[in-house]
């Protein structure tokens, strides 16, 4: 797995400064932040590896090659070349030339020539004190591309703020001792970047993978640091678990688990909501614990709810698939005492419904109803009187038959039309199950 280095050569007379981040060691009186942070990061590299400088046609002049700037008494200054150079370390250094970036045409050239040289699996260290212009956006849009086209992963996003020193002229003046510049890491930027991604992945499909996986990312290294007994970064483990747990019962449309899996994803939501270790994931905790609060507990109830989840998530083959098994669960807790989990009791209601639908007399009930025909007059009696559900299960039978079947059978639905049924579907359902207690 190669590890590389880019960053971006500007044109100033840089001063010589002393670099500092938390918990590394200060770099003292060096005039590129490249030495600071190149020492900090690539040390212990091999030639395995890569160190990568951009620079444009001015500032290779002024400042990859000796002598592009002088100090106050004149003196050639040593570009950045040579002091890379001066570290003796393992990686290769490669300078690679690029346009300035006046116009659109260098910007994508730019971005070519950025993304070309990372490499599949890659872990990257970037440092962006002297990028200019659009460089900084046009660095995390190429660190996202090749995150999803390469699956490269980010070590660091460093950038020294001289600036938190003042204006030039005042450190200019300042002793060296006091050129103390603090280098920041901008990494949770990217990380709010595929935060960002995740959520709305999360928001828009129910695909909780994303949100775990990143999750999961932060809380390790505190568990590790605390052996476990980190509360907060516990309590978000634990919420990565169930979010991963929820989504997968929804998606495989395993409703006996809906209401426990429902039930720990409330539980550890509302654990985890006023935590801070991952501050991107308390929009969304707030906006699952309202979307999430349809569940209550009991088994029909979260069924709708898991039906209509599914509909908001653009789930919806599941929706159908979870709405009727949903119904033949209610059915036959309201119309018989029998066990809705008995494969045998759920074909009964569906044998009923046809019956109750098409006048099918006795000798015409297929095998299972005519070997329990106590129970299919139970059904049967049961449903008769409600002919708008009778309507509903009948049609949201074939549908999700449509579904099922790919749209192999006559007269198969157009694709825009099974989102507006299964709400209309949800609708009347959800109004029979209130009225019926």
């Amino acid at each position: 797995m190669r590890r590389v280095f880019l960053s971006f050569l500007g044109t100033n007379n840089y001063l010589a400064c002393n670099y500092q981040a938390p918990g590394l060691p200060t770099i003292a009186n060096v005039r590129f932040v490249q030495e600071a942070t190149v020492q900090w990061f690539c040390r212990d590299w091999s030639d395995a590896d890569r160190l990568i400088i951009f620079t444009t046609d001015e500032s290779h002049a002024k400042n990859w090659v000796d002598g592009g700037h002088s100090d106050e008494d004149g003196q050639p200054h040593d570009g950045l070349g040579t002091r890379l150079r001066m570290l003796e370390l393992q990686p290769p250094v490669e300078e690679l030339r690029v346009p300035s970036g006046k116009n659109e045409e260098e910007i994508l050239d730019i971005f070519e020539q950025m993304y070309n040289v990372l490499q599949p699996g890659d872990i990257l260290y970037m440092d962006m004190t002297h990028a200019f212009r659009s460089l900084p956006l046009l660095a995390l849009a190429v660190i996202n591309y090749a995150k999803t086209m390469k699956g490269i992963r980010v070590g660091t996003i460093g950038y020294g703020a001289m600036e938190a020193l003042g204006s030039f002229n005042r450190i200019k003046g300042m002793d060296i001792k006091e050129r103390n510049v603090p280098v920041f890491d901008l990494l949770p930027f990217d990380q709010i970047l595929e935060w960002s991604g995740a959520i709305d992945r999360f928001l828009s499909s129910g695909d909780a993978k994303g949100v775990a996986k990143l999750a999961h990312q932060e809380i390790t290294p505190v568990l590790a640091r605390t052996q476990g007994r980190d509360q907060e970064a516990a309590a978000v483990r634990r919420l990565a678990q169930c979010l991963e747990d929820f989504s997968r019962t929804i998606t495989f449309c395993r409703g006996k688990r809906i209401t426990e899996t429902a039930s720990a994803l409330r539980t550890a939501i509302a654990n985890a909501v006023d935590q801070e270790t991952v501050r991107p994931l308390r929009p969304l905790l707030e906006q699952l614990q309202v979307s999430t609060e349809q569940f209550n507990g009991e088994r029909v109830n979260d069924g709708i709810a898991a039906s209509r989840w599914c509909l908001e998530h653009n789930l919806i083959q599941q929706g159908f698939t979870i709405l009727e098994e949903t119904l033949f669960t209610w059915i036959l807790t309201r119309a018989t005492e029998l066990s809705p989990d008995k494969e045998l009791n759920r074909t009964l209601v569906n044998q009923a419904v046809a019956i109750c639908l098409h006048e099918i007399p006795g000798k015409e009930w297929k095998k299972e109803s005519r070997e329990h025909p106590e129970i299919a007059e139970a059904l049967i009696h049961w449903l008769a009187p409600r002919e708008e559900l009778l309507k509903v299960m009948r049609n949201l039978t074939a549908d999700r038959n449509d579904i099922n079947h790919a749209g192999m059978k006559e007269g198969p639905l157009k694709p825009d039309k099974f989102t507006t049924r299964l709400a209309s579907y949800l609708d009347v359902c959800a109004k029979f199950i209130r009225e019926d207690g």
